[in-house]
């Protein structure tokens, strides 16, 4: 058996509930570290590892979203708006701003994060139908 269907079998095979709580971890936990205040501005170099983190983080966001609608754009609209109202929230936030480039890296991220995660249940989806029909 192949490494990446045995993760696609397995990321299939985890219940809704399991699904929903990752999610709900997760969105807990990028909601928190990026409306907590910041004592300093950032160096200058933080803006492109900014950009990365936001990136990553929309895009794990999305990867866990897509099983709970088994549909892309649902999964890439909810994310979007979170990272969207995110920006928008985070204005009046010491130490923070609102960034039309940073909503653009969790777009993209989100983008990413759907396709990666769809591509996977797609494949634990073959496999499932494979051994069924063995």
């Amino acid at each position: 058996m192949q490494p990446i269907l045995t993760i696609a079998a397995f990321w299939r095979s985890l219940s809704p509930r399991i699904h929903r709580a990752l999610f709900a971890l997760a969105i807990i936990g990028v909601t928190a570290a990026t409306l907590f205040p910041v004592p300093a501005p950032p160096p200058s170099h933080w803006f492109q590892i900014d950009k990365l983190l936001h990136f990553l983080s929309w895009g794990g966001l999305a990867f866990l979203a897509y099983p709970l609608t088994d549909r892309a754009w649902p999964a890439f609209g909810l994310v979007g708006l979170h990272g969207a109202l995110i920006e928008l929230i985070q204005i009046p936030v010491p130490g923070r701003s609102g960034e039309v480039l940073d909503l653009v890296a969790d777009l993209l991220g989100a983008a990413v994060g759907v396709m990666v995660s769809r591509w996977l249940w797609r494949r634990g989806a073959s496999e499932d139908s494979a051994i069924r029909g063995k």
